[in-house]
C-alpha cells in the first residue's frame, strides 16, 4: 500500500502548506486510520493552524527534512489536522495531553493505536536535541520501537486513559450543592490565580483567559476583584499584547508583564477582548477601555473583513528585508522607523512609549494622553508600509464570527453609534448566508464554499449571538431563531444526558481556554432563556456541569457565570 501525501486537494491554507513536504500526510479520516490497522502501524497526528509560530518552526525542522519524513513514512501513517476546521479532535487530544501533566499547546504531535487512542504525545519537538528536549527523528524511533517490541506496554498505557475518561464522567457534586456554595469560596479560588500587581493570571505567560475576566465583572462589587480587573485592563490597553501602530490584539505576551507577544492576531482574540473591554467601560466610564475597543473592531472589520465574513487569522511570521521569514517582523518598531517624527515628536514619543523588543509599549493607562500620542503611532505606521504584511488565513469561522458579531454589537450598545449596530447585521447576513441552512450549521466557508464539519461551539456561539440581538433590539424573531439553534444544538450533541463537542459524541469538553466552554455558553443562555425557548438540558447535564464548576471553577468560569449569576 502505497502512501502519499494527499494535502494538495483540501483548502485549508495550514494543510496547503504542508502539501509539498517530503512527509507523506493524510487527512483525518476512516481511510487513514484503515491503513493504521492494515499496515499495523501507529498514527503520528500533527495539529495546528496556519498562523502558528512555532508550527512553522517544526515544519522548517523537521516535516521538510528527508530522513525525518522517511521514518514517518515507513514506520507511520502521519495525519496533519487543521485545528480551527476540528477543534474537537484537537480538544480530545489536548486533554490527553493534561491528564499526563504536559501542558498543551501547537503544535500538537500525538500518537495513536489505530483506533485512535492515544498512548504518547507532546507538543514542539526540535529537529536537533535543544531546549532540553529530544530530536523529533529521536522520538520517532523509540515510540515505533516501543510500538513492535513493548506491545503490551503500548495498550496497557492506552487501556489506562479509556479508563481515565470513564472515571472522568463520574460526579461528586450536584446542583443543589452548587446553589449552596456562597460566591465567596469560588472568589478565593480565583484569588490563588489572579496577578493583582502586573494583572492577568498565573506567574508566567500573558494569556487575557476573557471567560475568566467576564465571571468576575459579575463580581465586581468586590473590591479586590474590581483593582484587579482595573489592573487587567489598564495592562492590556497600555501593553505589548495590543498592537499601538497598527491596531488589534496579539494572541498572548511570553511574559507576565505583557511585553513580549506572539504575534498572531487571531479573530477570536478581537472579539472576546473587545467584549470584556466594553464591559469594562461600562463598569468604570474610562474611556480608554471603549477606545481601544473601538480600535480593535475598526482594524478588524478594515483588515479581517472578505466578501464572504471575518477570516480567521493573521500570520505571526512576515518577511525580512532579506526575504526571510521572521517573526513579528512587520510589527516591530526599528529605529529608523522613529525617523518619521520630528525632534520634537521623538522626544514626546520617548516619553510615553518605550519599545520592549521593537514593541510599543504605553507608559500610562491615561486616556487624554493616549490621544494625544495617538497621531505619532500613525505617522509610524505610514513609515512602516513597505513592509510585506503577514499572511491571511482566508477560512471563516461560523463561531468566531458570531463571537466577534456581539462583540460589534455591543461596542453599538455601549457607544450609541448606529454604524457599529449596520456592521453588526450586515456580518449577521454573510454568517446566516454562508454557514446556515435552516438548523443546519457549516463551521467554514472558504470563499463560499462550505467545509460542512460543524460543533458545539458553532451552534452556542450562533445561539448567543442570536439572544444578543433580541437583548438589544428587542425584535422576537431573534429569539425563535435562538431557540431553532438551540433546540437542534441539545438534540444532536446530546448522549447519555450530556452534551458533546462533536456529534460523534466522542469528545466530552467542558474547560473554558481561550474560548468559552461551549457546554457552558448553552448552559448559561438556557438558564436564562430556557422558559422562553421552550428547550430544557437535561438534569444530567445540569449535575455534570455543577460537579465540574465545585471541582474546577477556574477552569469553568463561563458555566459558573450562567448557573449562578445570569
Amino acid at each position: 500500500m502505497e502512501l502519499i501525501n494527499v494535502l494538495s486537494q483540501e483548502k485549508s491554507l495550514y494543510l496547503l502548506q504542508h502539501k509539498d513536504n517530503p512527509v507523506k500526510w493524510q487527512t483525518w479520516g476512516d481511510d487513514a486510520f484503515k491503513m493504521a490497522r492494515e499496515l499495523d502501524r501507529p498514527v503520528f497526528l500533527s495539529i495546528g493552524y496556519s498562523s502558528c509560530h512555532w508550527c512553522h518552526v517544526m515544519e522548517a525542522e523537521s516535516f521538510v527534512n528527508d530522513k525525518t519524513a522517511k521514518i514517518l513514512n515507513e514506520k507511520f501513517i502521519p495525519i496533519k489536522v487543521d485545528r480551527e476546521e476540528f477543534p474537537d479532535i484537537d480538544k480530545r487530544y489536548q486533554f490527553y495531553l493534561q491528564t499526563i501533566n504536559q501542558q498543551g499547546g501547537w503544535p500538537l504531535s500525538i500518537f495513536l493505536l489505530p483506533d485512535g487512542t492515544p498512548f504518547y504525545g507532546g507538543t514542539y519537538f526540535p529537529g536537533e536535541s535543544k531546549y532540553s528536549l529530544p530530536a523529533f527523528s529521536e522520538v520517532l524511533e523509540k515510540i515505533y520501537e516501543m510500538y513492535m517490541n513493548d506491545r503490551e506496554h503500548v495498550k496497557e498505557t492506552a487501556d489506562n486513559y479509556r479508563n481515565f475518561l470513564m472515571d472522568f464522567k463520574q460526579t461528586k457534586f450536584s446542583l443543589d450543592e452548587l446553589d449552596e456554595t456562597p460566591l465567596s469560596a469560588f472568589d478565593n479560588e480565583f484569588f490563588r490565580i489572579m496577578d493583582m500587581e502586573k494583572g492577568g493570571f498565573g506567574a508566567g505567560a500573558r494569556f487575557p483567559q476573557v471567560p475568566s475576566l467576564l465571571y468576575l465583572l459579575e463580581r465586581y462589587d468586590n473590591e479586590r476583584i474590581a483593582s484587579f480587573l482595573k489592573k487587567t485592563a489598564d495592562m492590556m490597553c497600555c501593553r505589548g499584547i495590543f498592537d499601538h501602530i497598527n491596531g488589534g490584539f496579539f494572541r498572548y505576551t511570553i511574559d507576565k508583564e505583557w511585553h513580549t507577544p506572539h504575534f498572531e492576531k487571531m479573530l477570536y482574540d478581537q472579539a472576546l477582548n473587545s467584549i470584556f473591554l466594553i464591559r469594562m467601560f461600562m463598569a468604570t466610564d474610562n474611556p480608554l477601555y471603549l477606545h481601544v475597543a473601538r480600535k480593535t473592531i475598526d482594524f478588524t472589520l478594515d483588515n479581517f473583513n472578505t466578501d464572504f465574513g471575518l477570516l480567521s487569522s493573521m500570520d505571526a511570521d512576515s518577511p525580512d528585508e532579506n526575504g526571510k521569514m521572521s517573526e513579528g517582523n512587520y510589527y516591530k518598531i526599528l529605529q529608523k522607523d522613529l525617523k518619521a517624527l520630528d525632534e520634537g515628536e521623538r522626544e514626546n514619543f520617548m516619553a510615553h512609549v518605550y519599545p520592549q523588543h521593537g514593541v510599543a509599549q504605553f507608559a500610562s493607562a491615561d486616556y487624554e494622553t493616549y490621544l494625544k500620542i495617538e497621531p505619532l503611532f500613525e505617522k509610524i505606521a505610514e513609515s512602516m508600509d513597505e513592509r510585506m504584511p503577514p499572511a491571511k488565513d482566508n477560512k471563516v469561522i461560523l463561531a468566531w464570527n458570531a463571537l466577534f458579531c456581539r462583540a460589534v454589537l455591543e461596542l453599538f450598545e455601549a457607544s450609541g453609534e448606529e454604524f457599529y449596530l449596520e456592521r453588526a447585521k450586515a456580518l449577521l447576513g454573510k454568517i446566516e448566508y454562508f454557514h446556515v441552512d435552516g438548523t443546519s450549521l457549516f463551521r467554514v466557508n472558504y470563499e463560499g464554499e462550505t467545509h460542512r464539519h460543524v460543533t458545539l461551539e458553532d451552534y452556542a456561539c450562533l445561539a448567543n449571538l442570536h439572544t444578543a440581538f433580541f437583548e438589544i433590539t428587542n425584535e422576537k424573531d431573534f429569539l425563535v431563531r435562538a431557540s431553532a439553534i438551540m433546540e437542534r444544538a441539545v438534540n444532536d450533541f446530546t448522549d447519555g444526558g450530556l452534551l458533546y463537542l462533536d456529534r460523534e459524541h466522542r469528545t466530552l469538553e467542558t474547560f473554558d481556554d481561550s474560548m468559552p466552554a461551549p457546554s457552558g455558553m448553552i448552559v448559561a443562555d438556557l438558564a436564562v432563556y430556557g422558559g422562553y425557548m421552550g428547550v430544557e438540558i437535561s438534569p444530567d447535564q445540569l449535575n455534570f456541569t455543577a460537579d465540574r464548576i465545585m471541582k474546577y471553577p477556574t477552569a469553568h468560569a463561563t458555566a459558573l457565570k450562567g448557573l449562578r449569576v445570569d
